[in-house]
């Protein structure tokens, strides 16, 4: 295992009342959690 899994994800989200497409990147921690890089 070379460092920690990451995977690209997408979301919609509201800004403002209106439905905007956001989008990062998350990477799993050594103790199972998650990160969100973006």
């Amino acid at each position: 295992d070379s460092g920690s899994p990451c995977r690209e994800f997408t979301t919609t989200v509201l800004i403002g009342g209106e439905e905007q497409q956001g989008y990062g990147t998350a990477c799993r921690q050594s103790d199972g959690s998650w990160k969100i890089i973006n």
